[in-house]
């Protein structure tokens, strides 16, 4: 049985005059909590929205780094699609390699 924890985050920030942003810190504390996990085999995605909406998923546990990428993906379009984030949901770890800049 494979061993996976999927982690979902959705915020909706506003900002002062200048519209919507992104509180870094929320997402730091949710790719805090990604990385210590001590799988190898484990990703983190996310989909992350101009407007300051985010989702993410991540798993591990899995066989393969493939299949761990498919499921933190699967986690994170459940987000996008639930809380109508515009963004595609993309790879930002593999294990704890970030394979993309945040």
């Amino acid at each position: 049985m494979k061993l996976f924890v999927s982690l979902f985050s959705i915020s909706l920030l506003t900002a002062c005059s200048t519209g919507s942003f992104l509180d870094v810190s929320e997402f730091e504390v949710d790719v805090e909590k990604y990385l210590s996990c001590s799988s190898a085999k484990k990703a983190y995605a996310a989909a992350l929205d101009d407007n300051g909406v985010w989702g993410s998923g991540f798993s591990y546990g899995f066989p393969t780094q493939k299949l761990a990428n498919k499921r933190a993906l699967e986690e994170c379009e459940t987000q996008r699609s639930k809380h109508n984030i515009q963004a595609e949901c993309v790879i930002y770890f593999e294990g704890n390699t970030s394979v993309r800049e945040l």
